[in-house]
């Protein structure tokens, strides 16, 4: 592998530092800026380099030591500063809204994040499986991390930024599993998520069908259910599988803004709730009581349900089953009766655009659809209230929506702390 000796400029929007060497651009993991390092390549392009760095040879004096040997596979910025990753991730923002988003002066306001939990936060984990046999011992499952530039798996035992409650259910399916009828060449991954009030729901991923357990054993206290998925070739492009086993509750409720909100196994929550309550009150203020609301990629109701009582009346739009059914449920349960499922892709639901209309709007990081996006150029609602996971795709749609709106507001928030992934929020008015 081929070693590298160079000094890194600054942080860029996925969480490399910047360098150059022979005349390309170097993205390197596990360096901070103006850093002289030495690094491995893990990939050479034609005008660019990926590389990690192997040894520091100056450090920042914003570098500080990881909580955890496996940090680079999944929170690369344990070796930031806190103060420093907030001044970092205001600037990535800044610089991506101005070059994607081709904003002149992008007014920003500063990120907003919680000191009080940097660690410690996510109310879900996903778990690869490595299955480990030593010599004159029988095979033990364990848990495995693909490490950055292939796809070995480092060995796993918990991690910090996981709620207690999820890496204590976790070790304790894994000892579970031990003693299961499951071939142990079958399993595949395990995701555990958790509620706000502690308890959990254990999702187990497998390859194929097998002979399956003949009841969950009491685990803990805290896991309320446990379902066994196939996830085998004919559907690996996709993070669904179809469920093979159940056992105990498969249901998790987290309140929101005081609304209690059921969520399951396969559906999607945001990871961080304190953060999430706190870009909805930011919302709550560009909301009138006279508003026709629609929500796409609405999920199970996380944004528009808790705040259903600052509008007159909302369509909710959502495709993936699991997330529609308790969408549904949680309408249902909360009787809201101005609320109303349309159980589609937003890329099929165009037709309840109306000019008189605000839209929500909370995509995967592939952003706004381009269908969806054309529809509202042409209709032009009111308003747009886009909530984004990725501001790379946030910036792109932005500019694209600039011909008929106007950028009323730009917030960052932290939802990811130690991780470089900034969730933002645009309110874009129609001029």
């Amino acid at each position: 592998m081929k070693q590298i000796t160079l000094k890194t400029e600054k942080l860029i929007h996925g969480g490399q530092a910047l360098g150059h060497t022979g005349g390309k651009a170097c993205f390197i993991w596990n360096a901070l800026p103006e850093e002289e390092i030495r690094a491995w390549v893990l990939r050479e392009k034609g005008n660019f380099l990926e590389a990690q760095a192997s040894e520091i040879l100056t450090p920042s004096p914003d570098r500080i030591a990881p909580k955890e040997s496996h940090y680079l596979a999944c929170a690369p910025w344990q070796i930031l500063s806190w103060e420093a990753e907030n001044h970092w991730k205001n600037k990535i923002a800044e610089e991506t809204y101005t070059r994607l988003g081709k904003l002149a002066a992008p007014k920003i306001d500063s990120i907003i994040f919680n000191s009080e939990q940097i660690m410690g936060y996510r109310n879900k984990i996903e778990y690869s499986f490595l299955i480990r046999k030593e010599s004159g011992q029988p095979q033990t499952p364990g848990f495995g991390i693909h490490q950055r530039g292939n796809q070995d798996l480092h060995p796993l035992q918990s991690c910090c930024l996981a709620r207690t409650e999820v890496n204590e259910t976790a070790a304790a399916v894994l000892e579970w599993l031990k003693n299961a009828p499951i071939p142990m060449k079958n399993l595949k991954r395990l995701v555990v998520k958790s509620g706000l009030a502690g308890e959990t729901l254990a999702i187990l991923y497998v390859k194929a069908r097998s002979a399956m357990p003949a009841a969950m054993p009491p685990l803990l206290n805290s896991l309320k259910g446990l379902v066994i998925c196939l996830q085998d070739q004919e559907n690996r492009g996709s993070q669904e599988g179809r469920m093979l086993w159940q056992s105990g509750t498969l249901s998790l409720t987290t309140t929101v803004l005081d609304t209690p909100l059921e969520h399951g196994p396969q559906s999607f929550f945001q990871v961080n709730p304190p953060l999430f309550e706190l870009a909805l009150k930011d919302m709550i203020e560009w909301l009138s009581e006279k508003d026709k609301v629609v929500d796409y990629y609405a999920g199970v109701g996380a944004i528009s349900l808790p705040l259903a009582k600052y509008f007159a009346s909302c369509i909710l739009v959502e495709n993936h089953g699991e997330s529609a059914d308790f969408a549904q449920r949680n309408i249902t349960r909360l009787s809201l009766d101005h609320c109303r499922l349309q159980k589609s892709s937003a890329e099929n639901s165009t037709r309840w655009i109306e000019s008189d209309q605000i839209l929500i709007l909370d995509p995967p990081r592939a952003g706004i659809g381009d269908k969806l996006l054309r529809k509202i150029l042409e209709k032009k609602p009111l308003r747009l209230i886009y909530l984004s996971c990725d501001i790379a795709t946030h910036a792109r749609d932005i500019a694209k929506l600039s011909e008929s709106y106007i950028l009323r507001k730009l917030k960052l928030y932290n939802f990811f702390p130690r991780t470089p992934h900034i969730e933002s929020l645009a309110i874009l008015d129609r001029k």
